[in-house]
């Protein structure tokens, strides 16, 4: 399942300015923050409730930022055979 983190970076652009200044608060890197936000690596709990502390977010804010499910685009017929390879 992939997540939709905009909320979240838009978060951290608000109250840390950049990722950068956010991923040296979370002490972690920024290219570990990079896999985060795109889905490569999931976020543990402690990280969420760090990030949330860090955001000065509400915990209901974390259902927002953390578990806002990737909603899927439709491909049309060209796109569809495109992606599977297939020749007209």
């Amino acid at each position: 399942m992939k997540f939709d983190y905009s909320k979240l970076k838009g978060k951290i652009k608000e109250k840390c300015d950049t990722q950068k200044r956010f991923a040296k608060k979370m002490g972690m890197s920024q290219r570990t923050l990079s896999l985060k936000l795109t889905n490569k690596i999931e976020w543990k709990q402690s990280e969420m409730i760090k990030a949330k502390e860090i955001l000065d977010s509400d915990t209901q804010d974390l259902i927002a930022y953390f578990f806002n499910v990737k909603k899927r685009r439709k491909m049309n017929s060209f796109q569809f055979r495109k992606a599977k390879g297939v020749r007209e």
